[in-house]
């Protein structure tokens, strides 16, 4: 939202409701006009981040041996003889098979 304020503003100043002269109302349906565009947009975002979190949460990971942009994972762990490695989604989970997962095929 931060970056569409300064598009909004020039979309208005361009609009030609420079102030008073234009008339009472129309700088008011102007203002309304942006004030909506504002609430709205952050009601939107406020209904539809916690879907979006919950999808995201629930999704697992899985990195490839032969994916070219997963070779450091695999170079982290040369114990690690597996082409996958499935990742579980909730945090909760990811973290205790990353502590566990260090332990067996980490260096130290």
């Amino acid at each position: 939202m931060k970056k569409l304020f300064p598009i909004i503003l020039v979309l208005f100043l361009i609009s030609g409701c420079s102030g008073p002269q234009d008339g009472v109302l129309s700088s008011l349906i102007y203002l309304v006009a942006l004030v909506s565009i504002f609430v709205f947009g952050g009601l939107i975002r406020l209904i539809l981040k916690p879907l979006f979190d919950m999808w995201d949460k629930d999704r697992a990971v899985t990195f490839d041996r032969e994916n070219s942009a997963h070779s450091s994972i695999f170079n982290s762990y040369p114990k690690y003889k597996g082409r996958y490695i499935s990742v579980p989604g909730p945090k909760k989970e990811k973290d205790k098979f990353w502590k566990s997962f260090n332990k067996k095929y980490g260096n130290k």
